[in-house]
């Protein structure tokens, strides 16, 4: 696997985790239509299937609904939507990444899981930033999910300003 940094950053070989060199953290790499995002994987609780949502009337439109996950109500929220890339249709390879958020767990819908890399991990990186790598031939951007799921954000979002 070989990774590089995109932006003019030189390439430089992926190792795992427990090798020498600058420390790496464990990404999800998810799809969205033919776009794959990375997340690290600290703020994952779970991945499971797309199961029925309930949709909430007047919440904003990339709200998907409410599912009930072993009787917990998660709200859910479409990731293509979210990102801006247009609705994520449901199909048999939908899934629901589930975050543990604020004490709140909250589900975002994805294309599909890929598979996990270690990337490095960088302190300059904050939640209004992302980080572009190239991995196997594949561009990741690496997001963060405080971002996507802060409620100021999605009520802008929902109100038509700028987040």
């Amino acid at each position: 696997m070989s990774l590089s940094i995109i932006g003019g950053l030189s390439e430089a070989p992926s190792t795992p985790l427990d090798e020498q060199g600058p420390p790496k953290r464990r990404n999800l790499v998810m799809a969205l239509g033919n776009q794959y995002f990375a997340i690290d994987m600290m703020w994952i609780q779970e991945i499971v299937q797309l199961q029925p949502i309930t949709q909430v009337h007047d919440t904003p439109a990339c709200i998907e609904g409410l599912m009930n996950l072993r009787g917990h109500i998660v709200p859910v929220i479409n990731g293509g939507e979210r990102l801006k890339l247009g609705r994520t249709k449901h199909t048999e390879r939908t899934c629901v990444v589930i975050f543990d958020f604020e004490e709140q767990t909250v589900g975002f819908t994805v294309d599909r899981v890929v598979r996990v890399v270690d990337l490095p991990e960088d302190e300059s990186y904050t939640p209004t930033s992302e980080k572009a790598f190239r991995v196997d031939g594949e561009v990741l951007v690496r997001i963060d999910p405080q971002s996507l799921l802060e409620t100021e954000s999605l009520l802008a979002n929902w109100r038509g300003e700028d987040p």
